[in-house]
């Protein structure tokens, strides 16, 4: 099943299947260690962020989001617009779910490019590691979990290492941003020097 999905003649989930069903047929797992294994708040908060996002995509609010995003930040130019694409990611992921953040940020991103007119692979790579920006909150990510109790850690302690971290990050990512898109941000390159 692994050799076929390496090669690309089945898919992921199909494959996962095989390898499910060989491993309950030989009783290497059993229905209990599934059950003890699944998360199901995890999932649901996977599912309902999907939704949301897919909510925000058919209704249209993302384009009126998206445009109401254009408006304020626009005068200031392209990068502005993508550091305010980014906060509102990092902003999300820090208390949510990394998918639910992107589910949510990525019509608006989409809204944004296609409103514009431009290339949208800085804002959907932006968004992309804004949600992989995990560091403010321990609910943000499962291993800020995972050490939060046993660590004896606070709300405060999350935040006062990860703020500068995220400027850090944030920054890093807004100038390799830049740089690989050059067409997009010229004004805001030019500007700096």
């Amino acid at each position: 099943a692994i050799l076929l999905l390496i090669f690309g003649k089945m898919s992921l989930f199909a494959s996962l299947l095989i390898i499910f069903s060989i491993m309950a047929a030989f009783n290497l797992i059993n229905l209990q260690d599934v059950k003890r294994e699944l998360d199901l708040n995890m999932i649901a908060i996977l599912v309902f962020s999907l939704a949301i996002g897919q909510a925000i995509i058919k209704t249209g609010t993302g384009n009126i989001l998206a445009t109401y995003l254009i408006q304020i930040l626009q005068p200031f130019g392209m990068l502005a617009i993508l550091i305010g694409l980014l906060l509102v990611t990092t902003i999300l992921t820090s208390f949510i779910t990394n998918i639910g953040a992107i589910s949510i940020t990525f019509p608006l991103a989409y809204a944004i490019a296609q409103n514009l007119n431009v290339d949208g692979s800085p804002f959907y790579l932006g968004i992309a590691y804004a949600a992989s920006a995990a560091f403010l909150t321990p609910i943000g990510y499962q291993t800020n979990l995972i050490i939060y109790g046993p660590g004896g850690y606070t709300f405060r302690d999350f935040f006062r290492i990860g703020l500068p971290v995220t400027l850090i990050y944030l920054t890093v990512v807004t100038i390799m941003l830049m740089l690989l898109y050059q067409n997009i941000f010229v004004e805001e390159i030019l500007s700096f020097l």
